[in-house]
């Protein structure tokens, strides 16, 4: 009883500052407080059934039962009925302000690099939204080049399809200063042993070695990949900034095709190994 008293006073106060930044943190987290209520209520019928055994009358048995399967299962209900995932299966609701974004993706020494899931495709044009999740600031000039409906409409179907994020489109985050400066990904998973990558960074943080980072980091990531043997990517002669990212992340010049629509030839890089 004394542990469920503390559980119905704190909840609501835990339910009103818990942060969970982490979908790492939220996934053990659920489960030790699993663990925690089936390990009391294991205990506390292990010291009961003793008690009937033993044929003690002393009346020991059916308290500690109580306080430790008491205890366990409220801390345990009190971690996972604060818990996002958790909350809204017992009918809770988030509020907009209280959403984070999941962390999961790489990091580099001045940027985090954050995987885009399906759900929160929608929210990648609008500042206030795409801020709140990311606890970043959104400059003015986002979205950067080639970021708009029609990209996210390609890259939600295709996530439709697959469901792996993995390979898909990333967020460039500064470390220091968190701000949305651009975004990053591969196009598609991988095929024939091969995978592209791409990368686009906003016109008022670019010259600042973002591209070349996160180049340098999904190039690695894929190439850990047992089905991935070499990564391409894809660039114009006409900006030559692009060609010296990929040449100081290990990439050389396989071949050239022609693209009526830009006017130019496209020309193809790839890497197979990486320092």
């Amino acid at each position: 009883m004394p542990a469920l008293g503390i559980m119905l006073v704190a909840m609501p106060l835990c339910q009103a500052s818990i942060e969970v930044p982490s979908t790492l943190r939220e996934y053990f987290a659920s489960r030790v407080s699993r663990l925690a209520a089936a390990i009391g209520v294991l205990m506390g019928v292990s010291l009961h059934a003793a008690n009937q055994v033993l044929g003690l009358d002393a009346g020991w048995g059916q308290p500690m039962f109580a306080a430790w399967a008491g205890y366990w299962i409220s801390m345990g209900l009190l971690i996972s009925l604060c818990l996002p995932s958790m909350r809204g299966r017992y009918g809770y609701t988030i509020p907009a302000h209280r959403i984070r974004y999941p962390r999961a993706g790489m990091m580099t020494p001045h940027l985090s690099i954050i995987r885009v899931p399906s759900t929160h495709l929608p929210f990648l044009l609008d500042h206030d939204q795409l801020g709140r999740l990311l606890q970043a600031r959104i400059p003015d000039d986002w979205p950067p080049e080639f970021i708009d409906e029609s990209t996210i409409a390609y890259v939600a179907e295709a996530l439709a399809g697959c469901g792996d994020s993995r390979w898909w489109m990333y967020l460039l985050v500064t470390r220091d200063d968190p701000t949305l400066v651009g975004t990053c990904g591969y196009k598609g998973p991988p095929s024939e042993g091969t995978v592209e990558i791409g990368y686009s960074v906003i016109p008022s943080r670019q010259r600042n070695g973002y591209a070349t980072e996160a180049a340098h980091a999904l190039t690695r990531q894929a190439l850990k990949a047992p089905q991935v043997a070499a990564v391409r990517a894809e660039t114009i002669a006409s900006r030559p900034a692009s060609i010296r990212v990929l040449e100081k992340c290990g990439y050389y010049q396989i071949a050239t095709r022609p693209e009526p629509e830009l006017g130019e030839d496209v020309l193809v890089f790839e890497c197979t190994e990486i320092e």
